[in-house]
C-alpha cells in the first residue's frame, strides 16, 4: 500500500493522531476500491476506511471515513482483481523446471500451479508483491507431464473466509497456458504438414509443417521441401508433393460443374528418357523450313530436372515429339500414343525461353494436327511468330489467326496452354493461356483425330513470320513439365 499525502498531511501522521487520541485502541486502515486505478480522483472520494479496535477488546467501534481532495494516483497501481501471466508466451518449448510470471491483484494471496489433470506443478506457492503485484512461480513438479503438448493450470487464491484450521473457502481464478515439453533438453523434430503427399498442379505455399520451421519449395512438379527440428536432438523431415496427375482438372476448368476424365498422361518427373510407348521423335514428315526433316532429331530430346527439354543445337538440327501419326509428321507409331478425338481437352504445361525484351526464341511452339493436312485441321495452340506466342488455325479453307500475339508475357515462365476441341463439325473450339481463355475458332474439319505435338525449331523467315530471334545451346531448350488430356 502506498503513503498519500493530503492537505499537507500524510496518511501516516494521521494514523499517529488517531492512535495518540485513543491510547488504548489500533487503528486498521483499508484503501477503498477507489483507490486501485491510476486514475484522477474526484474530490469528496472515500480513499480509505479506517476503523477503531480496542485493544482486547470484543467491540466494533462504527467505520471512520478519511476523505480527500482530489489528486492524481502514479505509479504501477494494480487492481486488486487483477490476474495475468507475462512469460513464458503460449506455446513456448520448455526442457525441464520453468519460471512464470505474471500480475496479481491484492485481492490474491496464493499463486499456484497445476497440470491438466490439476496435479500440483509447484512444489511452493507465491505471494503477489504488494508493491506492484508481480509474482514469479517456478514450476518444478514436472513427473506428471508427458512429452510433448501440455497444459498449466496457473491459479490465483483469496484469503480463506473462514478461521485458521478450517477448510479453505475462497475466491479462486485460473489461467491457462500451453507448452511443449521435451525433458531432457530434447530437441523439436520437424514434422510435414498437410500438404505432404499430396498431388497437385502448382507449388504448394500452406500446410507444409506441422511441426518446426520449412524450408523454400523446390522443384517444377514433385516439389520438395524440409522442416527443420531445433534444439539438442530435433531431427529435420523431409517432405513432398507430387505432380497431380490423371485425375485432376484442366487448369481453370473450362466447364464449371463437369467432372473431366482423363485419356491420356504423360508426367515427366520421373522419366530419364522418352517413352516411347506414348510419343515418337526424330526425322520428320516435312522440312520445317531450313531444318531437313532428318534434323529433327531424338538426340536433342533429354530429361532434367523432372521436365523434358527440346533442344536446339543448331540451325539445321532441332527437336520435336508427337503422339501419332495422324499429323503425317511422326515417323513412326507409338503403341500407346493418344490422338485428340472431338470433344478432348489437352493441356500442355511449357517453358518457352525469351530474351531480356520478352521475345521468345526460335521457331518452337505446342500444337495439334490432323492427317491428312490441311483437311484435318491444325490448331497451333501456341506458335512463336515475331517473338510472340500466337494461335492459329489452319484447315482446307486456309488459315484463321495468327497475325497478333497474344497480349501478356509467356517467356521465361512456367504456364499452361490448353485446347478444347469442338465435339462437331461447325461447333466451337477454345484455346486457354493459363486457364483464360484466348481465342476461338470454328471447327471446319474433317474430325479426324489430331496428334500432339511439342517442337523447337529454327526459321529463316522465308515461309512465314513465324518464330524469333534464335538462340541455340541449352539455354534455348523448350521444356514440358506435363501434357494431359481429358473428356467429360
Amino acid at each position: 500500500m502506498r503513503a498519500y499525502n493530503f492537505m499537507g498531511v500524510s496518511l501516516t501522521a494521521l494514523m499517529l493522531g488517531l492512535s495518540q487520541a485513543h491510547a488504548a485502541a489500533t487503528v486498521n486502515c483499508a484503501p477503498t476500491a477507489a483507490a486501485s486505478g491510476p486514475a484522477t480522483v474526484p474530490a469528496g472520494t472515500t480513499m480509505f476506511t479506517c476503523g477503531l479496535i480496542a485493544a482486547g477488546v470484543a467491540q466494533t467501534y462504527p467505520a471512520q471515513s478519511v476523505t480527500l481532495p482530489a489528486f492524481t494516483l502514479t505509479g504501477n497501481v494494480v487492481a486488486p482483481t487483477a490476474f495475468s501471466i507475462s512469460t513464458p508466451a503460449n506455446g513456448a518449448t520448455e526442457t525441464g523446471s520453468f519460471v512464470v510470471t505474471g500480475v496479481a491483484g491484492s485481492n490474491w494471496t496464493n499463486i499456484a500451479a497445476f497440470d491438466a489433470s490439476w496435479n500440483k506443478l509447484d512444489s511452493t506457492d507465491v505471494s503477489p508483491s504488494k508493491s506492484n503485484g508481480a509474482f514469479s512461480l517456478n514450476i518444478d513438479q514436472l513427473s506428471t507431464l508427458a512429452t510433448g503438448s501440455n497444459t498449466v493450470h496457473i491459479s490465483a487464491f483469496s484469503a480463506s473466509t473462514n478461521a485458521p484450521g478450517q477448510p479453505w473457502a475462497g475466491t479462486e481464478n485460473d489461467l491457462s497456458l500451453a507448452f511443449n515439453y521435451q525433458p531432457g533438453g530434447g530437441g523439436v523434430n520437424g514434422a510435414c504438414g498437410s500438404a505432404n503427399g499430396v498431388a497437385t498442379s502448382t507449388k504448394p505455399t500452406t500446410g507444409l509443417c506441422s511441426a518446426g520451421t520449412a524450408t523454400a519449395v523446390s522443384g517444377t512438379g514433385p516439389w520438395t521441401w524440409s522442416c527443420n527440428g531445433s534444439g539438442s536432438g530435433g531431427s529435420n523431415a523431409a517432405c513432398n508433393a507430387p505432380l497431380q496427375t490423371s485425375g485432376g482438372q484442366p487448369v481453370g476448368n473450362p466447364a464449371p460443374g463437369h467432372t473431366w476424365t482423363s485419356t491420356f498422361d504423360d508426367e515427366f518427373t520421373n522419366e530419364s528418357s522418352l517413352d516411347t510407348s506414348k510419343w515418337a521423335c526424330g526425322p520428320l514428315g516435312f522440312v520445317e523450313n531450313n531444318i531437313p526433316a532428318n534434323g529433327m532429331s531424338c538426340s536433342n530430346v533429354s530429361f532434367s530436372g523432372g521436365y523434358l527439354q527440346l533442344s536446339l543445337p543448331s540451325a539445321s538440327s532441332g527437336a520435336q515429339i508427337c503422339s501419332s501419326d495422324n499429323s503425317g509428321d511422326c515417323p513412326t507409331l507409338p503403341s500407346s500414343g493418344h490422338s485428340l478425338k472431338q470433344g478432348e481437352f489437352v493441356e500442355f504445361k511449357a517453358y518457352f525461353p525469351a530474351n531480356g525484351s520478352g521475345q521468345i526464341y526460335n521457331w518452337s511452339g505446342v500444337w495439334v494436327s490432323g492427317n491428312p493436312w490441311p483437311a484435318g485441321g491444325e490448331y497451333d495452340i501456341a506458335e512463336v511468330g515475331a517473338g510472340a506466342l500466337t494461335t492459329t488455325y489452319h484447315n482446307s479453307s486456309g488459315s484463321i489467326g495468327g497475325n497478333s500475339g497474344i497480349a501478356g508475357n509467356w517467356g521465361n515462365a512456367w504456364h499452361t496452354f490448353g485446347f478444347w476441341r469442338a465435339a462437331n463439325q461447325g461447333g466451337t473450339s477454345y484455346v486457354y493461356y493459363d486457364g483464360v481463355q484466348v481465342a476461338s475458332y470454328t471447327a471446319n474439319d474433317t474430325g479426324v483425330g489430331q496428334a500432339l505435338l511439342a517442337t523447337n525449331g529454327y526459321s529463316t523467315g522465308s515461309i512465314c513470320n513465324c518464330g524469333g530471334p534464335v538462340l541455340t545451346g541449352p539455354s534455348g531448350n523448350v521444356n514440358l513439365a506435363y501434357v494431359r488430356a481429358w473428356r467429360y
